[in-house]
Formats: C-alpha cells, sequence, structure tokens
C-alpha cells in the first residue's frame, strides 16, 4: 500500500511538471509569435520625414526602429498609434509633451511603445482583422474628417458669425398707422423711410415699429 501511494504521488507530481511545461510552451510560443510580428512592423517602416521641418526630421530617425505606427498630423502634432502627442524641439532635443511637462523621445518610446501596442492589438481583435495595420488608424483615434470648408461646430471657419444682409420683410402691413419691418445681421442697418434716411443699430434680430412720416 505504502509503495502504491508513493508512485500515485509521483505520476501526481509528473502530471503537474507536465502541466506547467505545457504552459510554459504556450508562453514561449506566444513570445515568438511577438517578436516576428516586431521585426515585421520595424522592417516595413518606412516613414519619410517632411524636408526642412527639423521636427519631423528628427522624429523619423527615432521611429524607423519603433513597432508602433506613426503619422504626422501638421503643427508638432502626430498620432502614435491611437494616442496622439506633440512634438518640439527644447534644448537641441525632440520632446514630448506628456501632461505638463515634456519627455524626450527616447524616454517616451520606451514608456508608451507596449502600451500602445497592447491598445492596438486589442482594437484589432475587437474589428475582427489579422492585424492593426489593417486599421484607419486615424479615424479611429480622431474620428471621421468633416467636409472640405465645413465647421463641426456650424461656425464660420474664422470663428465669427456668418455675416447677413439686411432683410425688409415684405409681407408685413400697415397695421394702425405703423409700419413693421425686419432688420437682421450687421450692427447697422440703412433705413430709407419717406425720403429720409435714417441709422439704426442692432446687434440681434428683432422687429422695430416704425411711424410712417407724412410729407411736410
Amino acid at each position: 500500500d505504502a509503495l502504491n501511494r508513493r508512485i500515485a504521488e509521483l505520476e501526481a507530481a509528473i502530471a503537474e511538471r507536465d502541466a506547467e511545461i505545457d504552459e510554459l510552451n504556450r508562453i514561449l510560443a506566444e513570445r515568438l509569435l511577438r517578436i516576428k510580428q516586431l521585426q515585421s512592423l520595424i522592417k516595413g517602416s518606412s516613414y519619410v520625414a517632411v524636408k526642412g521641418d527639423m521636427v519631423d526630421e528628427m522624429l523619423a530617425q527615432y521611429i524607423q526602429n519603433c513597432p508602433v505606427p506613426v503619422k504626422r498630423l501638421g503643427g508638432g502634432f502626430y498620432l502614435f498609434g491611437l494616442k496622439k502627442i506633440f512634438a518640439k524641439i527644447m534644448n537641441g532635443k525632440l520632446v514630448i509633451r506628456v501632461g505638463g511637462g515634456y519627455m524626450v523621445i527616447e524616454k517616451f518610446i520606451e514608456t508608451y511603445a507596449e502600451q500602445e501596442l497592447q491598445k492596438l492589438n486589442k482594437v484589432a481583435e475587437r474589428e475582427g482583422v489579422a492585424s492593426f495595420t489593417e486599421l484607419d488608424l486615424e479615424m479611429i483615434a480622431l474620428g471621421p474628417k468633416s467636409p472640405l470648408g465645413a465647421s463641426p461646430t456650424g461656425k464660420s471657419p474664422t470663428g465669427k458669425s456668418p455675416r447677413t444682409t439686411f432683410n425688409a420683410s415684405k409681407g408685413n402691413a400697415s397695421i394702425n398707422g405703423t409700419n413693421r419691418k425686419t432688420f437682421t445681421g450687421s450692427p447697422k442697418a440703412i433705413v430709407r423711410t419717406s425720403g429720409t434716411t435714417e441709422t439704426t443699430t442692432t446687434t440681434t434680430t428683432y422687429v422695430t415699429t416704425e411711424k410712417i412720416k407724412k410729407q411736410a
């Protein structure tokens, strides 16, 4: 009986070790696959800097070996994976704005690259594609672009409200000896009444009642 118990214990220990070996082999296979993916991304990196843009030229030197895709948005802004970043040159070094300060590009990539890769892989899995390289990262991160010349807020590109012109309602009839006219838009509207010229200052659209002036 003692011998059988010992044999059973050894068999259980062997089975446990076999399970551990299988798990380690699974982890190793995942790591090897991940290494191949990163190598293919690095080899496929072909970022071309904008000539004359010092920030872009410096950034290109670092991201050639970065596994995270980077896209130039303009004005110092870039898309790092799904993360929008701002880059500038400070004291001769390329830095990335992080919170209220800046981080040198080497440290930034070291800190955020793996985090962004995990995020990209999760999005690819959610979207049902084999690799995040098949995705439109800009649209996912920033949303669809507004039509050319249109403002997402409905305002004019200059930020000012669109100017409207003087408009007198033709359908307003004379009521109780008065004439109703509608003024819209510009701060000053010229009103011509019975051969005279008056200046009316307006700031919003409103209706004013004006006595009809009689000829002397």
